[in-house]
């Protein structure tokens, strides 16, 4: 169901006075709605009832996986700055179902449209039917996201409202940037729980010389709980220059800088995978986001994994 026309001359009207064109980064899409940048007549608003929209595709080829490096969406906002998220969803009989992995963004203040989402991502997604979409997570208060005239919509549409998802014929613009991974996947496939507090409180940051504490808890298929691999998850730390979401203060729950992992690998502590790390190493002020991935990719992989995010002031 479609907005009313405010939301309809709303977007119109930002796609007349946006100061600039969307952003266009340099990578491969392994799926573009294409539009948005071009021009767009109508939307779909977000707001506490209308939650989340999502749409399904197939990674449609044995033993070739998609590594995702980002997810965006064509997204408008007039007023204050709102935290989002763009998720990835396990097919549940032609509808979205379990959530089990979402990244946070933030939209700016101001009068803008523009592709957003999260760019710098390192999730393999093996062969299967799954929603892409992107969704509230805070005290939203209205977005619009563009649609009409999407050159290549997703097959099958969703939308979540009131409590539940029902199909939507409105497009929606979306890309998910990436590249097959055409060498076949390891059998082993393990999914990642965590990080835990204080990570989980979105971006972080903290006041002097501290150490991050990592912690999560690998599962296989089963629901087994691993403790032990040949080659342990090691940790990945990619780097943003502008923050993207003001970050939670989490001073009072790091460690001393002395109690940081040396080298690059978690351990298990009888409880949890852990690695404590030094935020002395990082100079450069921006976001830095944090990966739990393979030490042997061609062992196992993480499916989820986990990943969390840090900023230095």
């Amino acid at each position: 169901m479609r907005k009313n026309m405010t939301i309809l001359c709303l977007l119109a009207c930002a796609l007349c006075l946006a100061l600039a064109p969307a952003q266009a980064y340099a990578q491969p899409y392994l799926f573009d709605t294409s539009g948005g940048a071009t021009g767009s007549s109508g939307g779909l608003g977000l707001d506490r009832n209308q939650s989340q929209l999502a749409g399904r595709l197939t990674v449609p080829v044995e033993d070739v996986a998609w590594r995702i490096t980002s997810l965006e969406a064509y997204l408008f906002n007039s007023g204050i700055p709102e935290t989002m998220e763009v998720r990835i969803y396990e097919d549940s009989s032609g509808t979205p179902g379990k959530v089990f992995a979402s990244y946070d963004f933030q939209i700016p203040r101001g009068f803008v449209i523009d592709w957003f989402g999260a760019l710098d991502l390192d999730v393999i997604v093996p062969p299967g039917d799954y929603w892409f979409g992107v969704a509230y997570a805070g005290d939203l208060r209205g977005l619009v996201a563009a649609s009409d005239g999407a050159l290549n919509p997703f097959p099958l549409q969703a939308t979540f409202r009131a409590g539940s998802w029902v199909q939507e014929d409105t497009n929606i613009f979306y890309r998910i940037g990436g590249s097959e991974v055409t060498v076949p996947l390891p059998e082993v496939s393990y999914s990642c729980a965590g990080f835990d507090p204080p990570m989980a409180a979105g971006p972080v940051t903290v006041k002097g010389n501290r150490t991050l504490p990592l912690k999560a808890q690998l599962f296989d298929q089963d629901g087994n709980a691993i403790t032990n691999v040949d080659v342990p998850p090691v940790i990945k730390v990619t780097y943003r220059e502008s923050p993207q979401s003001p970050p939670v203060d989490v001073t009072s729950d790091a460690f001393p800088v002395g109690q940081g992992t040396n080298g690059n690998q978690f351990v298990f502590t009888g409880e949890h995978w852990q690695y404590n790390l030094k935020t002395t190493k990082f100079k450069t002020p921006g976001t830095y986001r944090v990966t739990m991935v393979s030490g042997d990719r061609d062992e196992y992989f993480f499916f989820p994994p986990c990943t969390a995010r840090f900023i230095i002031k």
